[in-house]
């Protein structure tokens, strides 16, 4: 039970480690896009960097789909342990 225990959290971990990743890079990218609207370039130099901004985030968009695809067909899902027999491969 204690490897099974511990499979689950390597699992839920990876998937918050997943979650995390994209909640930083979603971060930074609001940062830049703020940094970008408040500087004095051109309209046309702000609109480049924004389009290239653009792609980035759809790209994380589908990162963020494969995220939550993963959870939601995630096996480790019980919410509780019964005691029982031991099977080895």
């Amino acid at each position: 039970m204690s490897l099974q225990f511990q499979d689950m959290v390597t699992q839920l971990l990876g998937h918050v480690g997943r979650r995390l990743d994209a909640a930083n890079d979603i971060s930074r990218d609001m940062a830049r896009v703020a940094q970008i609207l408040c500087t004095t370039d051109s309209g046309s130099a702000k609109l480049a960097e924004l389009d290239t901004l653009q792609s980035h985030l759809e790209g994380l968009h589908g990162k963020l789909d494969d995220v939550r695809d993963r959870v939601e067909n995630n096996p480790v899902k019980q919410t509780g342990y019964a005691s029982g027999d031991v099977e080895l491969f």
